[in-house]
């Protein structure tokens, strides 16, 4: 998230009387606690992350999580344009149903994958696809 998105949640959490923190951290860098909040939202964030240390922060902010906290996680799978374009294969994008998967000992609010169009274009100028994976889940 850029300072100006931050600027915005800060803005309309207060004109809705909620209590918001949000940040611009570094995830891979910095050492995140995640245990005082009650929502985690990662949005397209995960395929920046190389995939080892990706399971790695989910499986701590999982095991962080007190009970009733809610993760919301959008990203890019396995199955589309962006991943067929790394040259490593070194970042993090899930399997078709591995989020899921990652999650199967919480309560799974939603799950769902669906083919989207991205915004960046392919040399030939048509728009890249991607099969995106969402899901909210509940920690028991």
């Amino acid at each position: 998230m850029s300072e100006e998105a931050i600027h915005q949640i800060q803005k309309q959490a207060i004109d809705s009387n909620l209590s918001i923190d949000a940040q611009v951290l570094d995830i891979t860098t910095t050492d995140i606690n995640v245990a005082p909040y009650d929502v985690v939202i990662l949005s397209f964030v995960l395929h920046h992350i190389e995939s080892d240390k990706a399971k790695e922060l989910l499986t701590k902010w999982k095991q962080e999580s007190k009970s009733g906290v809610i993760h919301v996680i959008a990203t890019f799978t396995n199955q589309g344009d962006f991943y067929a374009q790394e040259e490593n294969r070194k970042f993090f994008y899930p399997e078709i149903e591995e989020l899921k998967r990652m999650y199967d000992d919480w309560e799974i609010i939603t799950y769902g994958e669906a083919e989207k169009s991205a915004r960046t274009t392919n040399q030939d100028g048509t728009h890249m696809h991607n099969i995106c994976a969402f899901l909210v889940a509940k920690k028991k």
